[in-house]
């Protein structure tokens, strides 16, 4: 809130209005284009002249295309101060995955199986690590975006994933 001088004001616009697309539309029968909505009509809208303003992808850096190869990580540049942010994502990643897994139960009602679930999450953030990738973890959005768009389990957040392989794939170049 020290920043307030400096907020861009047609950013500030096109952000309310994604989050105004998402509340009116989840207000009526056509809750499942809300996202899509929120996604399509603020990325129309920054052609407009008077949002020029607005930080677009293409303006931040160059995107790779296709998928990464992998890579040893360089472990010159580990330090103390590096292993601590580590540290503090992955709390916050755990943290964050229970939460999802004691907000929405599980379908088939077997019990939670927490352990198995930090296991899972370490292990796909190690194997991204190979591939220059971020640290992941569960996503309430995500969730609570699937439920609404009216998945039954969790395999659907597997097929976004795949979904957005083939995506990544088929127009990256």
């Amino acid at each position: 809130m020290t920043e307030l001088g400096h907020i861009d004001l047609a950013s500030l616009v096109c952000g309310a209005l994604a989050l105004a697309v998402v509340g009116v539309l989840g207000r009526t029968r056509f809750v499942a284009l809300g996202a899509l909505g929120a996604i399509a009509i603020p990325s129309v809208v920054v052609f407009f002249p008077w949002f020029d303003g607005v930080a677009q992808v293409r303006e931040t850096g160059d995107l790779p295309t296709g998928l990464p190869m992998p890579e040893i990580p360089e472990l010159s540049m580990l330090s103390p101060e590096l292993i601590a942010g580590a540290a503090s994502v992955a709390l916050i990643v755990l943290v964050q995955g229970v939460g999802v897994r004691e907000s929405v139960p599980e379908p088939s009602r077997k019990p939670n199986a927490v352990s198995r679930d930090f296991s899972a999450q370490g292990l796909a953030n190690v194997a991204s690590g190979f591939f220059q990738g971020m640290p992941v973890g569960g996503s309430v959005s995500a969730t609570s975006l699937n439920i609404a768009l009216g998945a039954r389990t969790r395999w659907a957040a597997a097929f976004r994933g795949v979904f957005v392989l083939v995506l990544v794939l088929a127009a990256g170049g």
